[in-house]
């Protein structure tokens, strides 16, 4: 259960689970934009492109590849493929044998992985369109030795009864993989990894900046930390606690908005990419037309819409990272994964048994992420 004060916080929006899949789940939207000047729309899976490239340097495929003991002569199906990373790597894996069929709703999407399975050679990678909102047809015409959902299963509709069909299309033994988010909201001490220089930024934060009441009581014992040349291990329990609440504060991207556009303000030094994709978000609270001072927003709701929340903790933490991000992650910004908020393994093993199949085991190399394997 969420606190009370961040159910008041919170938007309540009637947003469909499809068309939030568009978010991070490796579907996308053929483009962003004010719908009222298409020829001015951003290519919105260009977008979706170049974060799953950013993410992927950080996958060791060939890593994930041995511990599914993918081989040669394998069928592969790799469901919402997006940009069709995974699908390159599976395909090079099998080293010319077997077929990847590599699904997605979105036409851009198959046919940029068509295009790029054309440069790169790989012949036995199979772009398909399937439709959106359930087993498509396609997926019975073939048996598979390994099905691949990354980030899909949370957005379809009656999911319980698609992983019964999907089931039904395995091999004797085949395994069905779920790529899913370990804590995607959640910061940790270990995520600080240039202390000195977070020290220093936390002190340079001034009292007209968003992440002061944050930062604010932290920041006499970064200054004394700084002059004593020590270290108190707890203050970095206490500042991820901190970024953890920024996180979750349903009021904290207000100021960063330009408030009739219902988009980031131009002047807020955020990356091109990670710009793009916030206003996308933005731009669900502006579609469904919910009427309130910020064209959208209604923080006093005291209502909660899961999606809406999801859309929330995505949108801050992006803000944090950009802000701090010099401090994080050796310097590098992290692929910010989507889905539900703090998922719990134990309901996705409890959901997959009830369909039928066994847990296998789980693998946890993956930064931010888990590879949970299930038999037929």
């Amino acid at each position: 259960m969420f606190p009370n004060s961040i159910l008041k916080s919170l938007i309540a929006l009637p947003l469909a689970l499809l068309l939030i899949s568009a978010l991070e789940a490796d579907f996308s939207f053929a483009y962003w934009g004010d719908t009222d000047k298409p020829d001015q729309a951003v290519p919105f899976s260009k977008v979706l492109v170049q974060r799953q490239k950013e993410r992927f340097e950080a996958y060791p495929m060939n890593k994930i590849c041995r511990a599914l003991k993918v081989r040669k002569n394998m069928v592969i199906l790799d469901i919402g493929t997006g940009s069709g990373q995974y699908a390159y790597g599976f395909a090079k894996a099998l080293q010319g044998t077997g077929e990847v069929f590599a699904t997605d709703i979105n036409p851009d999407m198959v046919n940029y992985v068509r295009s790029e399975a054309k440069r790169k050679h790989l012949k036995n990678l199979i772009p398909v369109l399937v439709k959106a909102g359930g087993a498509d047809d396609f997926y019975s015409s073939h048996k598979y030795d390994l099905i691949f959902l990354s980030h899909v299963l949370e957005y379809i509709p009656d999911s319980g009864n698609y992983l019964r069909k999907m089931k039904k299309y395995l091999s004797p033994e085949g395994h069905l993989i779920l790529l899913t988010t370990k804590s995607s909201d959640n910061f940790d001490p270990k995520d600080f990894t240039d202390v000195n220089g977070l020290l220093r930024k936390i002190l340079s934060v001034h009292q007209d900046s968003p992440f002061y009441k944050y930062v604010r009581p932290l920041q006499p014992e970064a200054g004394a930390m700084l002059a004593a040349g020590r270290l108190n291990r707890d203050f970095l329990i206490q500042l991820a606690r901190r970024f953890n609440a920024m996180a979750h504060d349903g009021h904290f991207f207000v100021p960063f908005l330009d408030k009739k556009k219902m988009a980031l303000r131009n002047d807020l030094k955020i990356p091109p990419q990670e710009r793009v994709f916030i206003n996308f978000n933005l731009s669900f609270f502006k579609e469904f037309n919910v009427q309130d001072e910020q064209r959208g927003v209604d923080l006093k709701s005291p209502h909660l819409n899961l999606t809406s929340y999801d859309i929330m903790v995505r949108i801050n933490h992006i803000l944090i990272i950009s802000e701090f991000q010099g401090f994080m992650y050796g310097g590098k910004s992290p692929y910010l994964p989507g889905g539900k908020v703090n998922r719990e393994i134990r309901s996705i093993k409890n959901k997959f048994e009830a369909a039928g199949y066994r847990f296998v085991q789980a693998y946890d190399f993956i930064p931010n992420e888990l590879l949970m394997e299930f038999s037929g």
